[in-house]
């Protein structure tokens, strides 16, 4: 293998090597967001009417969003 071979298949592993961190961290990203609406919903499942109240939401409304999947917006 020449020099200039080793070179771009140094930089092309290097590429693939960035391309699967910022892959990786989306991902974390994406879990961490999926995980708090997750904890964000059932938390307004708990709440009492008067909380809900205090934060300008019907039970129905808390009943709503905490029934949405932690994957839908």
């Amino acid at each position: 293998m020449t020099s200039l071979t080793a070179v771009r298949g140094n930089e092309a592993s290097a590429t693939f090597e960035r391309a699967l961190a910022r892959g990786m961290g989306g991902l974390m990203v994406l879990l961490g967001a999926w995980h708090a609406r997750y904890r964000t919903r059932r938390d307004l499942a708990r709440m009492s009417d008067h909380l809900l109240k205090d934060i300008g939401l019907t039970p129905g409304d808390a009943i709503h969003e905490a029934a949405k999947p932690f994957w839908r917006v």
